[in-house]
Formats: structure tokens, C-alpha cells, sequence
């Protein structure tokens, strides 16, 4: 008889040990909160206010990729744990995991909603401090291979 390997139901990127040190490294950890009760982590460093340079709100992490992806990515290995506890019943695992499938679901809207919303702020930024056209930054920005912070230097040498 064959065996062949069980399928998970999601492949994180990253491994649980690593998620949950880059969380606690770069997050606090939140209290329990009833209207936001998906959320278990919140950010070390309060963004800075528009009106500080472009490129001190990018060194604080303003741009930085959401907390709300990493704790998607813990209830992926938590809901695949699950799984495999459920050996194969999918009525034990859809019961057992639903609140977990919740929260996962909402941290994805968040984060969809949050990075949407960084990277027009990042837009506008570079816009009001280079006076880049939408067409020009998106070539520009699409083309580089690099950090943000090195990119806002490579605009600055070229646009300034």
C-alpha cells in the first residue's frame, strides 16, 4: 500500500519559530479586545505624523509590511496543527478551527486593507516630496531590488 503525504490545508511562509520571535521582537503584545478580538499584536513604534521627512518615517518602519500578515501566518500553522489532530474528520476539524479560520480571515482583511493603504501614503509621499508622476514612480519602484530606505536615496540622487 502506498502512503502518500498528507496535503495541509495552508503553507505559511515562514515558520511558527520564527513568527512568533519577529512578533514579540517587533510587537507588544496586545490585551484582549472585544470589538478587535483578532488582533494579538500591536507595533513597538508609533508611526510618525506626515509632516516629518519621508525618509525618517520610513527608517521608523512607517512602510514596514503589516503585523496583521505575520498573525494570518501563525493561525495558518495553528489551523494546520488542527488538521492533523482531526486525522482526516473534517467535521472535528471544521468545528475545532472555525473561530481560528475567523480570525485568520479577518487579519487577511486588515492586512489587504492596511497595505493598500501604506502603499498610497508611500506614493503620495515620493509624489509631494519628488514631484513623481503615479506612471514614473510605479516604473521606478517595480524596477528596484532593494530596501525602501535605499530606494528613497536612489529617487532623492536622481529626481532632487
Amino acid at each position: 500500500m502506498e502512503v502518500r503525504p498528507i496535503s495541509l490545508p495552508y503553507s505559511p511562509d515562514s515558520t511558527l519559530e520564527w513568527l512568533e520571535e519577529y512578533l514579540t521582537t517587533k510587537y507588544f503584545k496586545k490585551p484582549y479586545d472585544r470589538f478587535m478580538w483578532w488582533r494579538n499584536y500591536t507595533p513597538r513604534t508609533k508611526p510618525l505624523h506626515n509632516r516629518k521627512p519621508l525618509r525618517e518615517r520610513i527608517a521608523n518602519g512607517d512602510f514596514d509590511t503589516s503585523s496583521f500578515k505575520y498573525e494570518a501566518q501563525v493561525s495558518e500553522h495553528k489551523l494546520n496543527k488542527m488538521f492533523i489532530e482531526a486525522k482526516g474528520d473534517m467535521g472535528v476539524y471544521s468545528h475545532n478551527s472555525a473561530l481560528e479560520a475567523n480570525r485568520r480571515k479577518r487579519l487577511m482583511e486588515d492586512f489587504t486593507k492596511d497595505e493598500n493603504k501604506k502603499l498610497e501614503d508611500l506614493y503620495l509621499a515620493f509624489r509631494d516630496n519628488f514631484g513623481l508622476s503615479r506612471k514614473r514612480y510605479e516604473e521606478e519602484i517595480l524596477n528596484w531590488d532593494g530596501e525602501l530606505v535605499e530606494f528613497y536615496d536612489y529617487i532623492e540622487n536622481k529626481y532632487k
